[in-house]
């Protein structure tokens, strides 16, 4: 008999927080291969393995949460929830605005039948997802990067001694430019899907790349890791270890030769 251990399974998100049409085409796949969603956040899915089946899934935005309980459902949430089973959609999880269902029946009516009212869903539910990642992007990185740089033109020598200021400013360039791709491309999705509902009448499929978005995941890890504070020796008489403490010993020796 298989232990819990086995029969769970996580994996990192690889999926633009707008990809619904990338997610579910995945989880589909994994049901397929016997493993059932049980759980989504940001940056990880989780699964537990179940019998391989065919099975649709619908990825809905649904904007009415508890702004104190996010992940907690209220009860417009669960009306919704009712609503959607009435069709056949059962819910898998939810998080925040996003909720996850699937339909055994592969033919079943999708949730959502208006694109126009799909696309303004999205960008109302989104909407607070955007403005903190715009604001990240605009102001926060950027000032950071604006320090390392006014630190780099005070004293280079100092700076490009030290790797750690010259990685923490590579890191934060690099973390601009992975912000800043992932809301153009959410901005051209969101232009072209808002053209096509109103004029065409139809949905426009997501797409998102999961290479960027791993690599978005690995840069943030990395980032946080390097902004911890640095380490102090072991020993209560050591200093830390730090290009500022190296510099306050070389100055004190450079004191102490002069007197003799």
């Amino acid at each position: 008999m298989r232990t819990d251990r086995w029969n769970k399974k996580r994996e990192l998100n690889l999926y633009a927080f707008y990809d619904h049409t990338g997610l579910e085409r995945h989880l589909e796949k994994m049901a397929a291969n016997g493993w059932m969603l049980e759980s989504v956040g940001t940056y990880a899915l989780r699964y537990r393995r179940c019998e391989p089946k065919k099975l649709r899934f619908a990825v809905v935005y649904y904007p009415k949460t508890d702004s104190f309980c996010p992940d907690e459902p209220n009860h417009e949430n669960l009306t919704f929830w009712d609503y959607c089973a009435g069709a056949g959609w059962q819910i898998v999880t939810q998080r925040d605005d996003t909720h996850i269902f699937y339909n055994e029946d592969l033919d079943a009516v999708p949730i959502e039948t208006e694109a126009v009212v799909q696309v303004e869903t999205m960008e109302r539910a989104k909407k607070g997802y955007v403005l903190s990642n715009t604001i990240t992007v605009a102001c926060m990185l950027p000032t950071m990067l604006y320090l390392q740089v006014s630190q780099l033109r005070r004293d280079p020598v100092a700076f490009l001694a030290d790797g750690y200021d010259l990685t923490m400013m590579l890191m934060i360039f690099v973390m601009i430019l992975l912000f800043g791709v992932e809301l153009l491309g959410y901005r051209l999705w969101l232009r072209k899907a808002k053209r096509n509902a109103r004029e065409l009448g139809i949905f426009t499929p997501t797409h998102s790349s999961r290479w960027l978005s791993f690599l978005r995941s690995i840069w943030i890890f990395v980032f946080w890791a390097l902004s911890s504070p640095p380490a102090l020796c072991s020993s209560p008489s050591a200093e830390p270890c730090s290009s500022a403490s190296r510099c306050g010993k070389g100055a004190y020796r450079r004191k102490n030769a002069g007197s003799s």
